[in-house]
């Protein structure tokens, strides 16, 4: 009798055990075929929307030409954050299509968030039905983003968003200089993708530090060398900002926009542009278009608002 319980158990063990090996298969072989789908999907897809292009393209494209030009001074400016241009200057350089650079760096940024929603997924211990679900799911939607959506800095700011708890894990654990470095940079690099990650990141290491509930010195102190390395890193860009701008700024966007939202015309249901309803727009000698720099318009947009 005894013989056979043990043998019942040894084949149970056993069957756990392959129900173990096989759930652990499922949960590498199935995202991993998920990914290598998206890649593949995105690359085949990619020729019928390099021509898919939207207003902001325009400003980050040729923001992006400058910089690889080299003409620093007329590509820096307050309106268009400078991470997505920063990034197209290499495509540029090798005399790739910028709209085709830009989906490009969509389908990158989109599998980095299919990866890092996957790691953390399975640091749930999610079922992998669900974990699979999920991610393919996700990837869908990425997918539609990357070929058919606007071409912004909004991609880049998520995939920063998402990378930045899981540096925020390894400096609480271990806040050595080294991480306290890379949490920093990961700040500036929020902001460098969208303006508004300047106060997202500070107000993000302030609800960190107070749910900590370490309020003594040496904890007070690391908080403020991530903050220190954060600033070191965007000072030079928002010194160049303010420079041009000729006031101490870190975006110029806000304020150019509520001049444009102030011009509404209910009728008609558009924003009218002084360069379209007054022709009084004053063009400087570098700029191309418009959206090259929207920040010579805003004094004029001041100056006509209603």
């Amino acid at each position: 009798m005894s013989g056979m319980l043990i043998l019942s158990k040894s084949i149970m063990k056993k069957q756990m055990k392959n129900q173990i090996d096989k759930n652990r298969l499922l949960y590498l072989i199935l995202p991993i075929s998920i990914l290598i789908i998206f890649i593949i999907f995105g690359l085949l897809l990619l020729p019928a929307y390099q021509y898919k292009i939207n207003p902001d393209a325009t400003g980050y494209i040729q923001i992006a030409h400058l910089y690889a030009q080299g003409q620093i001074l007329h590509a820096v400016n307050g309106y268009w954050s400078p991470l997505l241009s920063w990034l197209l200057v290499p495509f540029s350089w090798l005399n790739i299509d910028l709209l085709i650079g830009a989906r490009i760096l969509a389908l990158m940024s989109s599998v980095c968030v299919l990866t890092i929603a996957w790691v953390n997924m399975r640091r749930q211990k999610m079922p992998w039905q669900v974990l699979v679900s999920l991610l393919f799911i996700l990837s869908i939607m990425l997918l539609d983003w990357s070929l058919a959506g606007a071409i912004t800095g909004d991609l880049l700011f998520l995939l920063i968003a998402m990378i930045i708890p899981l540096i925020t894990i390894r400096f609480i654990n271990d806040p050595t200089l080294t991480n306290i470095l890379i949490l920093g940079a990961s700040g500036a690099g929020l902001y460098f993708a969208k303006a508004i990650g300047f106060y997202i990141f500070i107000c993000y290491l302030a609800v960190i530090f107070i749910a900590s509930k370490k309020y003594d010195y040496k904890s007070f102190k690391k908080y403020l060398l991530v903050l220190m390395c954060f600033a070191v890193i965007i000072t030079p860009y928002v010194a160049a900002i303010s420079y041009k701008n000729r006031q101490p700024t870190i975006s110029t966007a806000s304020s150019y926009n509520i001049e444009l939202a102030k011009r509404f015309d209910s009728q008609s249901k558009l924003y009218p542009h002084p360069t379209a309803s007054e022709n009084v727009f004053p063009l400087k000698p570098y700029q191309l278009f418009v959206n090259e720099n929207p920040d010579s318009m805003r004094d004029t947009l001041i100056a006509n608002s209603p």
